[in-house]
């Protein structure tokens, strides 16, 4: 008995493994479709992505050229790190509820944005002071400040990132350089 129980069990990891092991190949297959639908667009080859949220106002975002969704304040994307530029990329998806409120207000359907924030003038990246409390809150690891220059005006906001932001900022800098 102990050993059909061993088996069962493995023979149920072993599935497992596989079933996993596929997920992972296709979502991997996805990303470098994904990838290489980009390089196309922007004529650069993307290296790596990282999930950030973009906090600004009204006019940063216009100075940006992004168009966010009627009373929020930030957008969610993928800072696209390519051989010779840096992207930010918003995918034109939208959720089941965001889809009824868009219908009720006529507003337009979400597009595809990207911008090359390393072409921006004066684009910087800096990591918050830290305070002695910042442990406890979620952005104090994972916020960096970035600024630009428009038309003479200085803009400001904050990406968020669900990676390190200090491994992100370091590999922004280096970029920029």
């Amino acid at each position: 008995m102990h050993s059909s129980l061993t088996t069962r069990t493995t023979g149920q990891i072993e599935k497992n493994a596989a079933i996993a092991y596929n997920v992972v190949m296709i979502d991997s297959q996805k990303q470098q479709q994904f990838f290489a639908d980009f390089s196309k667009k922007v004529a650069d080859v993307v290296e790596t992505a990282e999930l950030v949220c973009i906090r600004a106002n009204e006019q940063t975002f216009s100075a940006l050229n992004l168009r966010v969704p009627c009373g929020h304040t930030e957008l969610w994307g993928l800072l696209m790190f390519c051989k010779r530029e840096i992207y930010f990329y918003v995918s034109p998806n939208e959720n089941y509820m965001s889809l009824l409120f868009r219908r009720l207000t006529h507003e337009a359907a979400p597009q595809e944005q990207f911008i090359a924030l390393s072409t921006l003038e004066n684009f910087s990246v800096a990591l918050p002071q830290k305070k002695w409390y910042s442990f406890l809150f979620f952005d104090a690891k994972h916020a960096m400040n970035a600024s630009f220059t428009d038309c003479g005006a200085t803009h400001k906001f904050v990406i968020t990132a669900v990676g390190n932001a200090y491994e992100i900022a370091e590999r922004l800098r280096a970029s920029l350089s």
